[in-house]
């Protein structure tokens, strides 16, 4: 096709730098495929990690409600396979509602340990670490959700067992 579309009379060096086009395509092409494998492939792990996970993982959107969310998450907030993708994260949390930001600021990253509510109303006391992030221009928010009940009340219990323990010495 080149020679048939071409004013130029055929010579070596139109054909070497014909080549070198060619082959330059060739590689730009493999490297592109090369690049895409390795995304899925890295894509794919993430996945793997996230869903084995002890730890309850949700994204929420700008508007408050959750993208995305592994199965200890659902566990968590809706025992008995409740639907949570597509609810507010106020219904669960209220307190990580109020971590997504508006403004013009940087990333914000923190820990907390708050009441956390499940669909069916029981409480529970959770340790969440979240990070904001901006995805194309809107504020979302990844969180790491952990059930922290039992060892909120061993510590509370040892603590109330240590002021009685106290008081006995002190008569």
């Amino acid at each position: 096709m080149r020679s048939a579309f071409s004013s130029l009379e055929p010579s070596t060096v139109r054909l070497a730098f014909a080549t070198l086009a060619l082959a330059g395509c060739g590689l730009f092409v493999a490297e592109l495929v090369r690049n895409r494998r390795l995304a899925l492939e890295g894509q794919e792990r993430l996945k793997a990690l996230v869903e084995t996970t002890p730890a309850g993982i949700v994204t929420v959107d700008d508007r408050g409600f959750i993208e995305l969310a592994n199965r200890a998450a659902a566990e968590l907030v809706a025992p008995r396979g409740g639907e949570v993708i597509g609810s507010p994260i106020a219904a669960f949390l209220p307190e990580l509602h109020h971590a997504l930001r508006w403004e013009e600021a940087p990333q914000f990253r923190a820990t907390m340990q708050c009441r956390g509510h499940r669909n069916n109303g029981e409480s529970f006391t959770d340790d969440v670490w979240f990070s904001t992030y901006k995805d194309g221009g809107a504020p979302k928010l990844a969180a790491i959700i952990a059930d922290v009940t039992e060892e909120a009340a061993a510590s509370d219990g040892s603590s109330s067992a240590a002021k009685d323990l106290e008081r006995a010495g002190a008569k």
